[in-house]
């Protein structure tokens, strides 16, 4: 499904290494794996206020800034969370951003109570999520 909401989107491009790599996934592993890639310029590794106040219970959370910059966005209800201790202030940007309020778990509840979606995602995706009737949704949804 993100390949087809990336179509038409030129420079974006979708990376499989998560999906392609056996066991569990974690960035840290992912941005290591990219950071050796070729052709890969620095990496940048956005993340929400939300996410990155549980910064401390992921994986390897200190290495993340020795690997990518971190550029940790403004989430609509969530106040700006305090640096993590294990990354330096100079890798680690705030943002704050127009807010959307729109998720995964609000598109999936909507989904299954047939309720549309239409400027929630692109057309392709809504598509492919009505002809493999994913989410539990009615048919006409």
């Amino acid at each position: 499904m993100l390949s087809l909401a990336l179509r038409g989107w030129p420079g974006l491009e979708l990376c499989d290494i998560e999906a392609r790599r056996p066991g569990p996934s974690y960035t840290a592993d992912t941005l290591r794996a990219l950071g050796t890639a070729e052709g890969i310029g620095s990496l940048h590794f956005i993340v929400g206020y939300d996410q990155y106040r549980e910064m401390a219970g992921w994986h390897a959370p200190e290495e993340l800034t020795r690997l990518a910059r971190l550029v940790v966005v403004s989430r609509p209800g969530v106040s700006r969370p305090r640096l993590f201790s294990g990354h330096g202030p100079g890798r680690v940007r705030f943002i704050t951003v127009i807010g959307v309020d729109i998720s995964a778990s609000l598109v999936r509840s909507r989904l299954a109570r047939g309720l549309s979606v239409e400027y929630m995602l692109p057309l392709p995706v809504r598509k492919y999520i009505r002809r493999h009737r994913l989410y539990n949704q009615p048919k006409e949804a």
